[in-house]
Formats: structure tokens, C-alpha cells, sequence
């Protein structure tokens, strides 16, 4: 990925010449407000809106602001200091601008739960598999032990203390109990074990973390027009390219784009089960997705 970070300092030096002065000072912050997958992010939330507030930029590009009451906090604590704002509102059902994989094909959309109550290997239903993960980390890394109401202390807790119980759905052959993992991986760090029992399931689309909502907004000094929010394949996380075109003082125009690709784990815990891998499991395929995105 060295070609794209050489091209990501070339354009932002180019834009920064365009307002004729003083230039133009834009940053990017990834503010890791993530549920359990980061640890004391309930402490940080409010001192990072305040530091965010105190920014010494002109135009900052967020990423992994997942949720739309987060970026409200943001947007309400920097309002002073980034009067104008780029927040898109995207859910389970937000379809993709350009959903063809690096074949030029459009992979077929799910038509089935993520784990439904059936046997697709050895004895247990897809469901029961689930339910099994489900019970250890109840069990062993809850916020409110012994209650359907209790969340996930930590990912690292969960990994840790249930490999045996989780294992069958992070080593499956088949499709079907990918999805059934794609859904219980995503939905662990801020659901309810209640929630979770329920909507993965139940519902068709639950493969995306923070039901389908996405991570980035951008914050300008300066006014914005022409805002846009470009909707890519991503797997477990909704990825988009928010964009806007910033008024600068001097009359120039300077085009602004946000974004958040596909990181590229290499985690047993993250197997690829998506399908923009390019045919690769493992870290070649969230690589693979990375580069289609980046393209």
C-alpha cells in the first residue's frame, strides 16, 4: 500500500497550495470509538470531543466515529472551532454505489439469516453454534453477569476465554457458518448477549458492525457545498468515501475526501468471510479488499 499513502501526501500537498495564502492545514484522526474492541472507550469519549474541539486545523477527517449519537457529541463539542459538518446516516439497508468485486461481477446479495436454525456440518444447528459462543462470553466476559442484558467487556476477554466455544464458527467450511461468525464478531462489541441471540438470527443483513452505519465525518473551518457519500463494498464495516467541496477566504475551492478503508488483519480471531477477497482467505483477503477499495 506504499503507492497509495505516496499519492494520499501528494494530493493533500496539491490542495494545500490552492488557497493562495497561508495554506490550508488538514488532518486525520482515526478516534477509535469502537465498543469493546478498545479498551476505556467509554472514558475517552467526552475528553476526545473536547480535544477534537481544540484542533488546530482548518479541515480534519474523522474515522471510526460509528455512531450517529457520536458524531452529534463531536459535531456539537467542535462547534465553535468547525462550523460546518459532513455526517451521512447509513444502515443495514444502504445499498452500494459500485458493488462488483475485482471480476467486474455483483456477488449475490444473502437471501438467507446469518444463523438459522439448521444443520449445515456435525450435529448442531447453525443457531445452537452461535448460542454456545454466545453462553461463554456470558459467562466469562460480561458487564452484567447472569443477565440477556450484559455486554462485552473486551474482544481480547472474549478471544481469550472462548476459543473452544467460538472456534467451530471461526475454523467453518461452509458459507453459512462464515456468515453466522461474520454476524457474532461484529455485533460483540456493542450489543446486548440478548440482542445478539436475537438479530443474528432473525435478520438478513446483520453482518455489519453498528447496524450498518459509518465510521467517518469531516470537520472545516470553512464553508462546504457539494457533499456526497460514496458507498463501497466493505465486510463487517460499513466503508464509504465522503466528500465536499471547502469555500476557502480567498475565493479558491479546495475538494475534500474522507474515508476509512478495510484494515488488513491477520488475526486467527479475523478470518476474511467476505466477498470482495479476490478469492484469498486470511490477511491476502482483506488485502485483496483493501485494493479494490483503494481502486
Amino acid at each position: 500500500m506504499r503507492r497509495l499513502s505516496c499519492l494520499l501526501v501528494v494530493m493533500v500537498t496539491a490542495g494545500c497550495g490552492s488557497s493562495g495564502g497561508g495554506g490550508v492545514a488538514v488532518e486525520t484522526y482515526n478516534v477509535a470509538l469502537a465498543g469493546a474492541f478498545i479498551p476505556f472507550e467509554a472514558e475517552r469519549r467526552a475528553p476526545l470531543a473536547e480535544a477534537i474541539g481544540k484542533m488546530d486545523a482548518d479541515i480534519v477527517c474523522l474515522q471510526e466515529v460509528w455512531t450517529q449519537a457520536d458524531k452529534e457529541l463531536i459535531r456539537d463539542a467542535a462547534e465553535d472551532r468547525f462550523p460546518n459538518v459532513v455526517i451521512f446516516d447509513d444502515d443495514l439497508d444502504t445499498e452500494l454505489d459500485d458493488a462488483t468485486n475485482q471480476n467486474g461481477v455483483e456477488p449475490p446479495a444473502p437471501k438467507t439469516v446469518p444463523c438459522p436454525d439448521i444443520v449445515v456440518t456435525g450435529p448442531d444447528t447453525v443457531e445452537k453454534m452461535l448460542n454456545d459462543a454466545v453462553d461463554c462470553v456470558s459467562a466469562n466476559c460480561s458487564t452484567m453477569p447472569g443477565s440477556e442484558d450484559g455486554r462485552t467487556t473486551s474482544t481480547s476477554c472474549a478471544v481469550s476465554e472462548c476459543a473452544l466455544q467460538v472456534g467451530p464458527l471461526v475454523f467453518a467450511s461452509t458459507r453459512q457458518e462464515k456468515r453466522c461468525y461474520s454476524c457474532l464478531a461484529t455485533q460483540l462489541p456493542t450489543s446486548t448477549f440478548g440482542e445478539i441471540r436475537a438479530s443474528c438470527p432473525e435478520i438478513i443483513d446483520q453482518e455489519l458492525a453498528f447496524d450498518g452505519q459509518n465510521g467517518v465525518m469531516i470537520l472545516s473551518r470553512y464553508p462546504l457545498k457539494d457533499r456526497a457519500n460514496w458507498v463501497i463494498p466493505g465486510t463487517w464495516n460499513r466503508r464509504v468515501i465522503i466528500s465536499a467541496t471547502a469555500e476557502l477566504p480567498d475565493g479558491s475551492e479546495l475538494d475534500v475526501y474522507c474515508n476509512h478503508l478495510t484494515p488488513i488483519f491477520d488475526d486467527a480471531a479475523f478470518p476474511y468471510n467476505g466477498q470482495y477477497g479476490g478469492g484469498e482467505a486470511g490477511a491476502a483477503g482483506w488485502e485483496a479488499e483493501q485494493f479494490l477499495q483503494a481502486e
